[in-house]
């Protein structure tokens, strides 16, 4: 398939885009051409969109995604994440069997409540510290102090947004991110997070070249429209090919879900080096 070269500035920023389209079931050669002319159409205000730099370009992008959206993870993210969970699993497991002595050394109201939980559970359980429930909850705690983190940048470029301001309070942080945890979780296929998390694609670099010359923009909107586009199944699914210096990443795919009457993004998929994705 040919490609285009996105611009190393937009690449980094658009490191998370990785699509598939989910589609209607469309039967008839007519049907599938006009659901094809609206995913063409749909990946076009993608291309124009995904280039905010104000709170209105991002509400239109945000628009475009269905509410939770899938950005799908690597496998070795993934084999990292499962190692990371038991390594965690067992820190927490000793701490929590010390009772009055556990120091759990994070700075965060929420997750200490939600640690003391967990002590309370152990003690009420017998302080059997392989009691299934206890194992579930501390996973669960784990699970979402990473999605936590994760989403520490997109919140704060959300709040940048909204008040124009240069700094934020960690305390509005946190609330924006507690807001977003109960849509939010760890998949097979990737983290599940609300559309709003749109803004980690904000451009945020106000450089004398961006601003004096759009060239980039116009290269970044034609990349987008060099794709391979077919049905699988019941889902459309696009896929594009990015070339950047260092080969970090290969590929984006797209997948497309019809919702109240307009096709949106429901996946976002980077295709790695030395990594076939299956859909």
């Amino acid at each position: 398939m040919n490609s285009r070269m996105l611009s190393k500035s937009r690449f980094i920023i658009l490191l998370a885009v990785l699509v598939m389209f989910t589609g209607c079931f469309g039967t008839l050669g007519t049907s599938l051409d006009k659901e094809r002319s609206e995913i063409e159409k749909t990946i076009t205000a993608f291309s124009k969109n995904v280039n905010f730099t104000d709170l209105d370009g991002y509400n239109k992008l945000k628009a475009q995604f269905t509410d939770p959206f899938l950005l799908g993870t690597s496998d070795d993210e993934r084999e990292w994440f499962e190692e990371a969970i038991d390594e965690e699993t067992q820190y927490l497991k000793a701490i929590i069997a010390d009772g009055e002595d556990y120091s759990f050394d994070i700075q965060d109201e929420y997750f200490n409540n939600k640690f003391d939980a967990l002590v309370d559970l152990y003690n009420s359980n017998g302080k059997n510290i392989d009691a299934p429930a206890l194992l579930a909850g501390i996973r669960d705690l784990l699970e979402e102090m990473y999605i936590f983190f994760n989403l520490l940048y997109p919140a704060e470029k959300l709040l940048v947004l909204e008040s124009g301001a240069d700094e934020i309070d960690w305390s509005d942080i946190e609330e924006k991110i507690i807001e977003w945890l109960p849509h939010s979780s760890f998949t097979e296929k990737g983290f599940l997070i609300p559309a709003a998390a749109v803004s980690m694609f904000a451009h945020d670099g106000y450089n004398d070249d961006y601003n004096d010359d759009n060239e980039d923009e116009d290269q970044d909107e034609a990349a987008w429209q060099d794709y391979v586009l077919e049905k699988v199944g019941n889902q459309w699914v696009a896929e594009f090919t990015i070339e950047d210096e260092d080969d970090s990443l290969l590929g984006l795919v797209m997948k497309f879900t019809k919702e109240k009457g307009s096709w949106k993004i429901s996946e976002l998929h980077p295709v790695f080096p030395d990594e076939e994705f299956v859909l």
